[in-house]
């Protein structure tokens, strides 16, 4: 079963608790954005690194993340970005390092954009939550090179594939915070070998299958007061009939 499969009967609230509050507080700040406020939201919530550094407005590393430039680029990161790789994420390392992840990798990727701005004297401000996803996209990259019992083949290649285009189009394309995807790609990477990842509980094998004595379908016990069973006997019925198909 895919990593980015959703068991239809649990709610995405339920599943996605954070990315659930993150496209929930995201949308709101766009929807403000489509109103007068846009230029006060802008002025005030975008990452300027000579604001944070010489005008101590720190909150600028935090507030850039809800912030976005136009509907195309809400969609995208709040589609793609969040509900779908983002939330997968989520319902394999569970919320709370899912959280550190996710806001830890897009700090950091706010820091390499400040000390981008201040090195190379740019005074373009940056908006998005492009560093966070990229941080997300970097914990993904670290687990299935080394979890890859986790992953199936084709979820593996399909997130190599994805970390590798979004990497050259990060290069190629316009009006795009290099600072800010690549220190989110090496924060996400980082984060992911520095917290316990053998621990983490919602780490599935890929192939999805359940052991019956781990699952306590069968006593390993019972096995040796198992009658031998009479092959020509049409009356006995299927041992295995009341056991998921596996």
């Amino acid at each position: 079963m895919s990593i980015f499969a959703r068991n239809p009967n649990v709610p995405f609230s339920r599943s996605n608790p954070v990315s659930t509050i993150l496209i929930t507080l995201i949308t709101a700040v766009y929807l403000l954005q489509l109103t007068p406020l846009d230029n006060v939201i802008r002025q005030y919530g975008a990452l300027q690194g000579h604001l944070v550094i010489f005008e101590g407005q720190w909150w600028r590393i935090f507030t850039v993340m809800f912030l976005h430039g136009n509907i195309m680029h809400f969609a995208f990161n709040t589609f793609f970005g969040i509900y779908v790789i983002s939330a997968a994420l989520e319902r394999i390392v569970g919320p709370l390092k899912f959280l550190v992840f996710f806001l830890g990798g897009g700090i950091i990727a706010s820091f390499a954009v400040v000390a981008w701005d201040i090195v190379m004297e740019n005074l373009v401000p940056t908006i998005g939550a492009s560093g966070a996803i990229f941080a997300v996209l970097g914990v993904l990259l670290y687990l299935i090179l080394n979890k890859a019992e986790w992953f199936s083949h084709s979820d593996a290649a399909s997130i190599k594939a994805f970390v590798a285009i979004n990497v050259v189009f990060t290069f190629i394309g316009a009006n795009i915070s290099i600072p800010g995807h690549i220190g989110g790609l090496i924060a996400g990477y980082l984060l992911a070998a520095l917290l316990p990842t053998d621990k983490m509980g919602g780490g599935r094998r890929s192939s999805e299958f359940n052991d019956p004595f781990e699952q306590h379908y069968i006593d390993p016990a019972s096995l040796d007061e198992v009658d031998v069973v009479d092959e020509d006997d049409d009356e006995d019925d299927d041992p295995f009939k009341d056991y998921p198909n596996w």
